[in-house]
């Protein structure tokens, strides 16, 4: 008897856990103005294509998108644009990084 009720208060704590983290995601989604199911994707792609760049980089695409968000051919257009801008610059700092997370001019 005593393992069955460890195991609900296992349940109940998973259940909450649950709760919070769908909480979590529904404000996220709203503060974003996600609608429709292709947003939340664009959303997801674009938030994990960000956690690959550099420093620089991610600072001028926060910069640019202000209090909206760019779907990931907006994205792909800003990281153009300021690749383009630094191919010249003697200390460029170039977007992307390698996959350990490390900013790829550095190396």
């Amino acid at each position: 008897m005593a393992d069955f009720k460890q195991l609900l208060k296992v349940k109940e704590r998973l259940i909450l856990i649950l709760a919070i983290g769908l909480i979590f995601l529904l404000y996220y989604l709203k503060s974003k103005k996600v609608i429709i199911k292709e947003q939340v994707i664009d959303l997801l792609v674009s938030d994990r294509t960000k956690e690959t760049l550099g420093p620089a980089c991610l600072c001028h695409v926060f910069s640019t998108e202000g209090m909206d968000w760019y779907g990931p051919e907006k994205l792909t257009d800003v990281f153009d644009t300021y690749e383009n801008s630094q191919m010249y610059l003697p200390s460029k700092q170039g977007c992307a990084r390698d996959l350990f997370g490390q900013d790829r001019d550095k190396t």
